[in-house]
């Protein structure tokens, strides 16, 4: 098959302590992917997922154990294109099957459950890993007590790869090592400061995604208290530079209320945005989606009131063509 002659070098998910013989896995990676986030810990909870997501829940199996968690973002090829998301998952995937895993999970995008699967899932915070709502595969197997998840997507000038791996059994006193701070239910890593200073449309289409500062919303309200702020301009313009670009807003929330409530309120308020952008600059409307992803992906502590302003926000995330 085509897939075959992509050039691919062998990257092994190795683990410290008592491993099966078969350790160091090798799994297949494209040759120039650079490898953006690292992380082992001897003894947490990798979640599993074995079915598609609907809007109230995700079908998955929890697995304890020593963790592994990486991510690689892959460059274009010489002609500019990114490889279909389905070139880079299928030599993991045989080589998964080969080994004798059973696939426990084998989706596309929405067939996934889209965007309930992406809130639902445990994903590296961008811009180590981005996962497109309407371009990724997620691959999800088990062999006895070895557990793998899979996660492939790519934006408009990268690729992005994934690989969450739980081993169970192992000795809970071997101490974790770790490249980047610990990220299991904590809020994604912040910019760095001379990323934070792009201006937003350099931001949006290097990261995939960006927080709309200045976007503001009367407590408990979907109506925008102040229209008319620089990010929205600055989003307006890029959308008519770039008549190619579609995206999707994303409205998110504190912890005040239940998740019903906040998931409700989160995508009235992403559909507020999106109504502005249509009816003050006449943005097509099949350009722009919008979601609410509630609390559930907080950039500052939940429990913490004093930062709560900061999880009240929304988030323009750049779409496939």
């Amino acid at each position: 098959m085509w897939y075959r002659a992509w050039p691919i070098v062998l990257l092994g998910l190795t683990f410290a302590g008592p491993v099966a013989a078969e350790d160091p896995l090798p799994l297949p990676i494209p040759v120039g992917a650079e490898l953006r986030f690292d992380r082992v810990a001897p003894l947490e909870t990798l979640r599993l997922p074995i079915g598609p997501a609907t809007r109230d829940s995700l079908p998955a199996v929890s697995v304890d154990g020593r963790v592994t968690t990486q991510s690689w973002q892959i460059p274009a090829e010489d002609g500019g294109e990114v490889p279909p998301v389905l070139a880079m998952l299928m030599p993991i995937r045989e080589v998964l099957i080969e080994q004798g895993y059973r696939v426990l999970l084998d989706c596309a995008d929405r067939a996934c459950g889209g965007f309930d699967f992406r809130r639902q899932v445990q994903v590296v915070p961008a811009p180590d890993m981005f996962l497109n709502l309407r371009d990724f595969r997620a691959f999800a197997a088990r062999k006895e007590g070895d557990a793998i998840l899979v996660l492939v997507s790519r934006s408009g000038v990268s690729g992005f790869v994934q690989i969450s791996r739980a081993l169970a059994a192992v000795d809970p006193a071997i101490a974790t090592t770790s490249t980047t701070p610990d990220q299991t239910g904590k809020p994604p890593v912040p910019l760095p400061s001379a990323e934070a200073e792009m201006p937003l449309a350099d931001r949006l289409l290097q990261l995939g995604r960006v927080v709309l500062d200045g976007v503001q919303f009367d407590s408990g309200a979907a109506t925008l208290s102040n229209g008319s702020v620089a990010a929205l301009r600055d989003l307006a313009n890029l959308l008519i530079d770039r008549p190619d670009l579609r995206i999707t807003l994303v409205g998110h929330t504190d912890a005040d209320g239940t998740l019903a409530a906040n998931l409700k309120i989160s995508r009235a308020r992403a559909q507020a945005v999106r109504q502005y952008l249509i009816d003050s600059y006449s943005i097509a409307p099949d350009r722009i989606d919008a979601e609410g992803a509630g609390y559930l992906l907080p950039i500052a502590p939940l429990t913490d009131p004093a930062r709560a302003a900061q999880n009240r926000r929304v988030e323009a995330v750049l779409m496939p063509r």
